[in-house]
């Protein structure tokens, strides 16, 4: 052994990586996380394109297949344990589409002789609406295809067990906005909220005795980011520069970064700008929209609003996760005043800003997969047995044999990765369209009058095979960025209590830069303690901006999924147990002792990243956006990046919107 290898193994055993935790579940009859021997081990066939290769054309063996277990790692346990985020098998399949692998398709293509109204692409929130809208809206047969083994999309959960308590948390899409008589307001609540019998109110559990009072406890990830700053106790950690130290700024809102080691002149502009709802000087006293959309948000920021780009770089990291995947260089300031980030609200008025500040988020326990059940239980009854209760629909398991049968007005085939959609003759012309998917190692098609593609653009360029030039001219504007969500359950949390903390902000060190608790939404069996002395989960989203560097999104994102596709599980463990250890050692945190589970879930095109001029006509020329959503022949594009942002709550009403487009074409 090597005095690398024997270094590496005395750090790993340091941190616990030999530990008996959730990560030595067996995935697909395979034990995973091995540990320190995969610590250098590298995704395999991948090599990173240079800034100079257009994002569009990437390097040759790019992007890599080869994926496995090792690289993926645990999924924790019940209905969701096999389908954490992309993993190896989606990942290697999703590959072979770019690769161009099924197009001719096989001449061993099954013909399963069906015929539908429409297929769907795609089983997150626009596939599952789409089923919704078209069993709402008549009779017409449906078949929801989607490549992963549970329905959702982004919106399913990790479930993970720690010394006898099920924890849940989200995979991906989280939050909601509370549906308040301030939301309905302004429409902040879809109409399908009620038609699917959501709850309108919730109960949390209240904060133990012992910290009642003395730390502040939000109930979602990104409000206390910049919108609700003081919803949350915050902390700041600021890294040294060699990354072996480092030192906190508490309540830094409250206190102007007092303790935070930044020039002052940095403090001062980041508490104006935290504030600064007034409409700039140079903005038309008309529509606002187009304006916006005819910069980025880091110009608006530095050359409308006047601030540093100190700035622009603190929103960088909230920017790409709680968006856009790229940094705010990179994206419309359109965007951000869809996301009434800083800068923004004054756009709003003085009333639409009011109702904004009286708006209250919150998560369901595993995030959106709770919103994507009550759609499942609508479609499929059968799916999820009890009553139509919030408790039922979360905590019971899942009937998958109920989305398939024959019987089924809407159908839904899972493992089925979509692989070609083409129509049957001229797109103008045509009564029909070919659909294929790969399940199981072998090609199946079916037939559709019409095809709802609820998949991203980055899959849907090479899956239709025919699509018009404007269409394909209005792809190249769809960019998207990565996201990882590690799901971090630790068997207590009296480390953040000595920190009187429940929200973490980082500046510097390997990946990420924010985790907080969230107040535990009550759901009978299920529901969460919030004790320090008892388990829960910590939720990252770990962006992979590069803003500030010159890049533009496709780029940004096609270097951040290098980054993610690059570190298998073992990585991410080491890094997740090396940064606690850094942060948190001092208030009493043990790696060893205290690290319950660790769940990867990787989504490599997370996010649509919207650059300037993607949604507005200009100049008699139609926007990429409303280009796409015009679709063409029979195929319509309903994933929520067709309006420029990615929310649950967009994603069903784009769906909701092709499959209206799809219906008026039977």
């Amino acid at each position: 052994m090597t005095s690398k290898e024997k270094k590496n193994l005395s750090e790993a055993k340091q941190l616990g990586m030999d530990s008996r935790i959730t990560r030595r579940d067996f995935v697909g009859g395979t034990l995973v996380g091995a540990g320190a021997g995969l610590l250098a081990m590298a995704a395999p066939g991948c090599r990173a394109p240079t800034v100079s290769e257009p994002s569009s054309a990437p390097a040759a063996g790019w992007p890599p297949t080869g994926f496995d277990t090792a690289w993926t790692g645990p999924g924790g346990i019940g209905d969701y344990a096999t389908s954490n985020g992309n993993t190896h098998a989606v990942v290697n399949s999703a590959h072979a589409i770019g690769q161009k692998r099924y197009v001719p398709l096989p001449k061993e293509t099954i013909d399963t002789s069906e015929v539908y109204d429409v297929v769907a692409v795609g089983g997150g929130f626009a596939g599952l609406s789409t089923g919704y809208t078209a069993k709402e809206q008549g009779n017409e047969r449906v078949l929801i295809l989607d490549n992963h083994p549970i329905f959702g999309g982004e919106g399913k959960m990790n479930a993970i067990d720690v010394d006898g308590t099920t924890l849940y948390a989200p995979q991906g899409s989280n939050d909601f906005c509370l549906p308040t008589a301030e939301a309905r307001a302004i429409d902040f609540v879809h109409p399908y909220w009620d038609k699917l019998g959501i709850p309108s109110e919730f109960d949390f559990v209240d904060t133990h005795p012992r910290i009642s009072g003395k730390i502040k406890i939000a109930r979602d990830n990104f409000g206390p980011q910049v919108h609700q700053i003081h919803e949350a106790s915050l902390s700041h950690y600021y890294f040294s520069a060699d990354g072996k130290g480092g030192s906190w700024a508490h309540d830094p809102w409250s206190n102007g970064f007092k303790d935070a080691p930044i020039p002052e002149v940095e403090k001062s502009e980041l508490m104006r700008f935290i504030a600064d709802h007034k409409i700039p000087a140079q903005a038309p006293s008309g529509d606002f929209g187009p304006w916006l959309d005819s910069m980025s948000y880091k110009d608006y920021i530095e050359k409308v609003m006047g601030y540093s780009p100190k700035v622009s770089a603190f929103m960088d990291d909230v920017c790409a996760a709680g968006a856009t995947g790229a940094g705010c260089d990179a994206m419309s300031a359109y965007v951000a005043w869809n996301f009434v980030w800083p800068g923004t609200a004054g756009f709003l008025g003085e009333e639409g800003a009011a109702i904004v500040e009286k708006l209250q988020f919150a998560t369901f326990p595993g995030g959106n997969a709770g919103i994507a059940r009550f759609f499942v239980k609508a479609i499929f009854p059968d799916a999820i047995a009890g009553e139509h209760t919030i408790e039922d629909i979360h905590n019971n398991a899942i009937d998958f044999t109920a989305f398939d049968r024959p019987s089924n007005q809407v159908r839904m085939r899972l493992g089925s990765t979509v692989v070609y959609v083409k129509h049957d003759g001229d797109p103008e012309s045509a009564e029909t369209v070919t659909v294929a998917y790969e399940k199981d190692g072998k090609v199946y098609s079916v037939k559709a009058r019409s095809v709802v593609m609820c998949s991203g653009a980055w899959v849907n360029k090479h899956i239709c095979q025919d699509l018009t030039p404007e269409i394909q001219a209005a792809h190249q504007h769809f960019n998207h960025g990565p996201m990882l969500t590690v799901n971090v359950a630790v068997r207590n949390w009296r480390f953040l209590e000595r920190l009187g903390s429940s929200a973490v902000r980082w500046f510097g060190g390997e990946m990420g830069f924010w985790v907080n608790i969230r107040q535990p939404m009550q759901i009978g069996s299920s529901t969460m303690p919030l004790d320090p002395d008892k388990p829960l989960v910590l939720s990252h989203y770990v962006p992979f901006p590069t803003g500030g560097q010159g890049l533009d999104a496709g780029q940004q994102g096609m270097l951040g999924r290098v980054k993610l596709l690059s570190m298998p599980y073992a990585d991410i463990e080491s890094w997740v147990r090396r940064h606690y250890t850094q942060m948190f050692g001092q208030y009493g945190f043990d790696a060893e002792r205290d690290v319950g589970a660790i769940i990867t879930n990787r989504w490599g095109h997370a996010y649509m990243s919207a650059p300037p001029g993607f949604h507005f006509d200009r100049d008699g020329n139609r926007s990429p956006m409303n280009t796409i959503q015009a679709g063409y022949g029979r195929v319509f594009f309903g994933h929520s990046e067709t309006s420029g942002r990615q929310l649950w709550n967009v994603g069903v009403e784009q769906g909701r919107r092709a499959t209206m487009q799809a219906l008026a074409k039977l």
